[in-house]
């Protein structure tokens, strides 16, 4: 009885919405995923004075989250797959914090938003200082070290601040972090972090060929990525698996299927024992319902997944994959 009476609402929200933070260089965000159903939810608190103002960003999280409680979901979240109707725990810890400190890069990769306005982002995009702020949340428990604590960019290991943002998560048991990078900088923060299989490090390859490489990505780096892909899997401990490789497929650059082959080889080679499947964004966006598009795309995806599984590695689908697999699921089996 005493259970019934005190037992929670169930509402629909979602993780990022109740309990996410998405530091930008636009400034503080609720929510950083790209989901082709759901739309950009812009800067809840934009910056001010090159200042991240995380206090105002506090207020801003109560009452979004306060609106959904009374049933009230933005239009730009609906259609969003992460979106759960349950009776979600109200506390103020964050379960997710995504550091995309600039858009600076070491790459210029043909599918990246930026490869447009490259100078734009660039030059005009300056790193924000957050590791006080990191320091502070630790200090006053809002990050705890089960926090999933992405960083990203751009290129993350180009901020200034990256080498002692690892240090401080580490050194604090912060031990789920998700690195997005090129893997053209050797990091030896992300080595340590590895060592203690304290994180997940997704690098963008794309290709296992240097031409092809080259056309994607716009730079010569094929070889020495790849060496720092073998560091990177030196360092995992026996049981870890920390090191993902990604392959975006970019139809009529790498949609074949003797460049996935050669892509599995190569990361096979490397020690790695994990990939990441996804689809090119500006592509998919346009074409994610055209049934004869994206047969031939659901093809590759099996056929990456077959020789992903032969060889007994681990797999992760990004959200333009999520979406192509569950809309095509009939289509998938059929082959």
């Amino acid at each position: 009885m005493f259970s019934f009476f005190h037992k929670e609402k169930e509402f629909i929200s979602c993780e990022w919405i109740e309990y996410g933070v998405h530091f930008s260089p636009r400034g503080l965000d609720h929510c950083c995923m790209y989901v082709p159903a759901a739309k950009d939810m812009g800067p809840a608190v934009p910056l001010k004075n090159g200042k991240y103002c995380i206090n105002e960003f506090y207020k801003k999280k109560k009452q979004l989250k306060n609106r959904q409680r009374k049933g009230i979901i933005s239009d730009k979240c609906k259609g969003c797959y992460v979106l759960q109707k349950k009776a979600w725990e109200d506390k103020k810890e964050f379960e997710n914090v995504v550091l995309n400190l600039n858009y600076k890069c070491n790459a210029d990769c043909i599918y990246c938003f930026s490869h447009k306005a490259k100078t734009y982002f660039n030059t005009k995009i300056k790193d924000v200082p957050v590791y006080e702020i990191m320091k502070d949340a630790i200090k006053k428990k809002l990050i705890l070290r089960n926090c999933e604590i992405h960083l990203g960019g751009g290129e993350p290991a180009l901020n200034y601040e990256f080498e002692d943002l690892i240090e401080l998560f580490l050194n604090n048991d912060c031990n789920n972090l998700k690195i997005y990078t090129s893997g053209i900088i050797y990091s030896k923060g992300i080595e340590k972090a590895i060592s203690k299989d304290a994180c997940r490090v997704y690098i963008s390859t794309d290709s296992a060929n240097r031409e092809l490489y080259k056309q994607i990505k716009n730079v010569d780096k094929h070889d020495e990525v790849w060496n720092n892909i073998k560091n990177y899997c030196n360092a995992q401990t026996k049981e870890g698996i920390c090191v993902w490789l990604k392959y975006i497929i970019i139809p009529d650059i790498n949609d074949k299927e003797e460049f996935i082959s050669e892509f599995i080889d190569k990361v096979v080679e490397s020690g790695a024992k994990a990939i990441v499947t996804d689809i090119e964004r500006g592509w998919n966006d346009k074409n994610s319902k055209n049934e004869e598009q994206m047969k031939p795309i659901i093809k590759l995806l099996k056929f990456l997944i077959t020789k992903a599984k032969e060889q007994n590695l681990e797999i992760l689908h990004f959200p333009a994959s999520v979406y192509a697999l569950d809309t095509y699921k009939d289509f998938y089996n059929s082959i």
